[in-house]
């Protein structure tokens, strides 16, 4: 049987370096774990999931078990839920729509604890600056319910001149501020009328 070949390939926290010696007739792997540690491990282990890390892994576990309850434990629990539990109510429009946690996240607390640290306030949750985005480090913040409503303002998809484009776009472009824009909208204006009437006022930069 051909040797299959797992130099380069991740499985959880280790990545195959190259070849190592065999143990009798097993093949083993010289992985390297994202804790900077190498160990050898067994093809049958990698490839059937048995080894994940060199160890530091089921350290982490437990010390994630520790965080059960906390806000931030909760956030990333309903996190994953709204994104891969199709009897969530929040599926539909998380899952259902192709929204994903990044892999940095969906299997490791402490990497999402690391990346958004604790919450400032219970008043906080967690919020995608692009709603239209995945869950990760660089689209996601603690913000208020003030802030979450004024962020789905602003990415709310405008039709204009044949293209599509959120407000914070359309403002960047015609040189408008978007609170105008959403002010003109809230107002009643058409969407036609909010983008193409210039502003009395010069924008701030």
């Amino acid at each position: 049987m051909k040797l299959r070949d797992l130099t380069g390939q991740r499985f959880g926290r280790l990545v195959v370096l190259k070849r190592g010696p065999n143990q009798g007739r097993h093949v083993r792997w010289t992985c390297q774990c994202d804790c900077g540690t190498q160990i050898q491990v067994s093809s049958t282990n990698l490839v059937q999931g048995k080894s994940r890390s060199c160890g530091c892994l089921h350290i982490d576990i437990i010390s994630t078990h520790r965080q059960t309850g906390s806000p931030e434990h909760k956030a990333w629990v309903a996190m994953k839920a709204r994104c891969y539990t199709r009897s969530n109510v929040g599926y539909p429009i998380y899952g259902a729509r192709g929204i994903t946690v990044c892999a940095q996240w969906r299997d490791s607390f402490e990497n999402f604890l690391a990346d958004m640290g604790r919450k400032p306030s219970p008043a906080h949750s967690l919020d995608r600056i692009n709603s239209a985005g995945h869950y990760s480090p660089e689209n996601c913040r603690w913000a208020t319910r003030l802030e979450q409503s004024n962020n789905m303002r602003s990415n709310r998809p405008l039709a204009f001149n044949g293209q599509t484009q959120n407000v914070s776009e359309w403002a960047r472009e015609l040189g408008l501020s978007k609170n105008c824009i959403l002010y003109r909208l809230s107002a009643g204006w058409s969407v036609d009328r909010a983008l193409s009437t210039p502003s009395s006022r010069p924008r701030k930069r």
